[in-house]
C-alpha cells in the first residue's frame, strides 16, 4: 500500500527572479506545516537552492508553461500539491485530515482532476458527497487556479499548453479547462481556510506585499526588501481586478481598455501559434 509521501508531490513553480522569497517560503513552510509528509520539489530555470529537503528541477526556459511541464516530467508521483513561491503561510495549516481525505478521494475516482484547498469565486456552494468541498461548473472563470490544489498529474499536464505565463494559463487554460470531462472542486464558503497566506501572496506586481516585512520577522529571515521595495496599498490600480473582456461586452466596445486588453489576448494566442510549442 502506498503511503502519502509515494502519492503526491508538493511542487512550487518558480523562477530564477524570484530565488529571494525561496527561504522565506520553505521556512514557513516547516513552521507551520511540521508533519508535512510530502516530498518537496521547486521548478526554476538555472539557480540552485541550498536546502537539501527540496529537490530542485531546473529547466533553462523563461517559458512559465515550459517549466511547470518539464517539472511534472520529473515527478514520480500521481499526485501535485501545487503552489507559488510567494504564497507565504502565515498561521499553521488547519486540514491536514482533510488533505488526507482528499488524496484518498482521488484514489477513488478517477473523473476528479483537482481539489482546490481554497475558496473558489465560482464553486457551486450545494454541498456534495466531498465534506467541505463544492463543485465548479464545467464553465468557469479560473477554473485553473495557481492557488494551493491537489492535482491528478495526468490532468494538471493536459492542462499545460502553449507558452504561457502564471496569468494567462489562469485565463487562457481555463477556457479549455472547460471543454475536458475530469471534475473539479473547491472549499466551500462556509469553510476555514486551509492554508493562511497574505492577499494575493507576499509579492504583487513585483513588490513586497506590506505584511511581508512582519512575517519575515516573524521567521528570522534576512531579506533586503529595498531592491523590490513595497506595494502602495492607497494605490487604486493596484487594488482594482484585472479588466475582463468577456464580461464588459458589448458594453464597452468604445472604450480604449476594451481593445487594449482585446489586441493583446489576440497577440497572445498569435505567439503561442508561431512558436508551436
Amino acid at each position: 500500500m502506498m503511503t502519502l509521501k509515494q502519492k503526491c508531490t508538493f511542487l512550487i513553480n518558480s523562477c530564477d527572479a524570484y530565488s529571494d522569497v525561496w527561504e522565506f517560503f520553505f521556512k514557513a513552510l516547516r513552521v507551520q506545516w511540521p508533519d508535512c509528509e510530502f516530498p518537496l520539489a521547486l521548478s526554476t530555470e538555472t539557480k540552485k537552492f541550498s536546502d537539501p529537503g527540496v529537490r530542485v528541477l531546473n529547466f533553462d526556459s523563461p517559458c512559465w508553461a515550459a517549466r511547470f511541464k518539464n517539472a511534472l516530467k520529473n515527478i514520480e508521483t500521481p499526485y501535485v500539491l501545487h503552489g507559488l513561491e510567494d504564497f507565504v503561510l502565515k498561521e499553521k495549516i488547519s486540514g491536514g485530515e482533510i488533505i488526507s481525505n482528499v488524496i484518498k478521494w482521488l484514489d477513488e475516482n478517477p473523473d476528479i482532476g483537482v481539489f482546490y484547498l481554497h475558496k473558489h469565486s465560482s464553486v457551486l456552494q450545494t454541498p456534495t458527497e466531498f465534506p467541505g468541498f463544492g463543485l465548479l461548473p464545467r464553465k468557469a472563470d479560473y477554473k485553473l487556479s495557481t492557488q494551493f490544489g491537489i492535482w491528478r498529474k495526468e490532468y494538471l499536464d493536459k492542462c499545460i499548453k502553449g507558452i504561457e505565463s502564471a496569468w494567462e494559463w489562469e485565463g487562457f487554460g481555463s477556457i479549455r479547462a472547460g471543454r475536458f470531462k475530469e471534475k473539479e472542486y473547491a472549499l466551500l464558503d462556509n469553510q476555514p481556510e486551509i492554508f493562511e497566506i497574505p492577499l494575493g501572496g507576499v509579492i504583487r506586481r513585483g513588490l513586497w506585499h506590506t505584511e511581508a516585512k512582519a512575517l519575515a520577522e516573524k521567521y528570522n529571515v534576512e531579506i533586503d526588501f529595498s531592491k523590490r521595495g513595497f506595494m502602495n496599498e492607497n494605490d487604486p490600480y493596484r487594488r482594482k481586478n484585472a479588466y475582463h473582456v468577456g464580461k464588459n461586452f458589448p458594453r464597452d466596445i468604445f472604450k480604449r481598455i476594451f481593445w487594449r486588453e482585446f489586441c493583446e489576448r489576440i497577440r497572445a494566442e498569435f505567439r503561442k501559434i508561431r512558436l508551436k510549442i
